[in-house]
């Protein structure tokens, strides 16, 4: 086809100038051993993942939906960052994800757990399964040992 008979409104991309700059990319990440990822919100192409996937080391995303484009077209490291996540997406997140950014200017991050102290929804259930040591410490503070 002819680029003057493509429909429009449309994207062309030139798979050529695409790969040089991969290149590139893959090179920088080769000589100073940084992983260059992916930002979805900028090119979401994903016909392109396969292509991109031989050069750069993952994506980054900034919810549940680019995460779960980027896990399964781009089947490299995957990552998530927001100032907020949603309860409910919280448990397919820590499934998909390698690593989920609090994008907040605090210098700490603060696990809330409920009163029953089961960690098992929401950030609590994050940090439950990302730093099972730290659920092991907190639940041995709050149930007494056993007289036995």
């Amino acid at each position: 086809m002819k680029i003057n008979e493509l429909p429009t409104p449309c994207y062309v991309i030139d798979e050529g100038k695409l790969e040089d700059n991969l290149k590139i990319l893959r090179y920088v990440q080769d000589k100073t051993g940084a992983k260059i990822l992916l930002a979805q919100k900028c090119f979401s192409a994903f016909c392109e993942y396969d292509l991109i996937g031989r050069y750069i080391s993952g994506t980054t995303a900034s919810g549940l939906f680019e995460a779960r484009l980027g896990y399964e077209k781009m089947h490299k490291e995957n990552h998530v960052y927001s100032p907020a996540y949603r309860e409910q997406d919280m448990e397919e997140l820590c499934r998909i994800c390698d690593h989920i950014i609090f994008n907040s200017k605090a210098q700490t991050i603060v696990n809330t757990v409920n009163c029953v102290g089961v960690m098992g929804k929401g950030i609590a259930l994050v940090f439950k399964l990302r730093y099972p040591d730290l659920f092991k410490k907190f639940f041995a503070t709050i149930v007494p040992p056993s007289d036995n």
